[in-house]
């Protein structure tokens, strides 16, 4: 089955919930997202850059480049380059105001970690 574009976002929102909970909980973020090629970050703009440069999901059906080539040697036009930052931002807006409504249970479930060293997540 081929990813859809909810379950795109859905995808950057999970890259940048690392980042997002950081802020939410301590009020500030650290470099932990970022700073190297395979980061959270690094993982979100891939995503962001096919969503909008190779998948048609962005402003316009473009088709800017093969999705194996959004990599360190890809080189986007301004245009693109301003429509992912507008995703990034939106997705980690959404994702953070989701966690601050959740504070309670995230804190829950960061104790729980810390204590048990793992956890265990069923569906229903």
């Amino acid at each position: 089955m081929l990813p859809t574009e909810k379950q795109l976002l859905a995808n950057i929102r999970i890259k940048l919930g690392g980042m997002a909970a950081e802020e939410v909980v301590f009020g500030t973020r650290s470099t932990g997202a970022g700073g190297h090629p395979g980061c959270d970050l690094d993982q979100a703009s891939r995503i962001a850059y096919r969503f909008a440069g190779s998948y048609g999901f962005g402003k316009s059906l473009r088709y800017q480049c093969d999705t194996n080539r959004v990599d360190e040697s890809f080189i986007a036009a301004p245009d693109l380059r301003a429509e992912v930052d507008a995703i990034l931002m939106r997705e980690y807006r959404t994702i953070k105001e989701l966690l601050t409504k959740g504070k309670t249970r995230l804190m829950s479930l960061a104790a729980e970690l810390v204590v048990s060293r793992e956890m265990r997540i069923d569906k229903a």
